[in-house]
């Protein structure tokens, strides 16, 4: 049952929409330039704690996104090269944040007034020899809090009684200026080689992936960096529609969390799986 004398109503009804332009230099350049506006549905915090704060409503999202570019192609298509740079204008962003009692803990759904990300991307498409295709794609992104008053998580730490374990004070702070917590770089490529055997076409295909440290708002820590290298061979025969595959992920074997959250008395993480490998057959119909 909900307590009484709070409002727990929700407005959901918003638009969106995209405008933008575009020139083609030459059969091979075209350069872009786009406004488009966005709005991400708001809801409820389902976290069993039974705490009434945490029933309240989060409000929609709305972003007012700018972008421009150029995509581009070079040497019979064989290269292609594309670019382009962004400035997200943000709303009521949402945000995983917490929720302090004096006894406690959790995590909630919480809206940022007003906030911004910038950031620019570059991709990168290479068939050097007919059999040999590379792609690269790397990202960079930065963004600040704009207007945001909020809990001081490091501060509120601070303050809690080493006896009782009791929030006896809860710390807000101007968080205006501060850095948005999600990875500043992240960057991706693969290497594929296709070629013929007998009645057989093969493919060895390797990607792998970086993405840079972030820090996380609910545990109130960084998550450290990683790389991840996949490995692919696929076996096709000819004038069938079926192929069969090997796989490898995460060759490395290597640890790493996508995201961490805290509950009242508990730490969770999210980490990528181990290695795994195993058997794939498709089929095209």
């Amino acid at each position: 049952m909900l307590p009484k004398g709070r409002d727990y109503s929700q407005h959901m009804g918003e638009w969106s929409g995209k405008v933008g332009l575009e020139y083609t230099f030459s059969d091979d350049i075209l350069t872009y330039a786009n406004v488009s506006r966005g709005v991400k549905s708001g809801g409820f915090t389902t976290y069993n704690s039974g705490l009434p704060e945490q029933l309240d409503p989060f409000k929609f999202e709305e972003l007012i996104a700018y972008e421009t570019g150029i995509k581009s192609s070079f040497f019979d298509r064989k290269l292609q090269l594309n670019a382009s740079a962004y400035y997200y204008d943000y709303r009521d962003q949402q945000l995983q944040g917490v929720l302090y009692t004096q006894t406690g803990r959790v995590g909630r759904m919480i809206n940022v007034p007003k906030s911004h990300i910038q950031g620019a991307e570059l991709e990168l498409r290479w068939r050097p020899l007919n059999n040999l295709t590379i792609t690269q794609s790397v990202g960079y992104k930065y963004g600040e809090y704009d207007e945001f008053f909020f809990v001081n998580a490091t501060a509120t730490e601070a303050a809690k009684d080493p006896v009782t374990g009791e929030y006896n004070t809860i710390v807000y702070s101007d968080r205006a200026g501060e850095r948005l917590p999600f990875p500043k770089w992240d960057y991706k490529g693969s290497v594929a080689y296709d070629w013929q055997i007998g009645g057989w076409g093969v493919e060895v295909e390797s990607n792998y992936a970086y993405r840079d440290e972030k820090f996380s708002t609910s545990s109130n820590s960084i998550i450290a960096s990683y790389w991840l290298v996949n490995a692919n061979l696929t076996l096709r025969p000819a004038n069938a529609n079926y192929a069969v595959g090997l796989y490898v992920n995460n060759l490395t074997d290597s640890y790493s969390e996508e995201s961490r959250n805290r509950f009242i008395s508990a730490s969770t993480g999210s980490p990528n799986p181990p290695r795994t490998w195993g058997v794939r057959v498709s089929y095209r119909y």
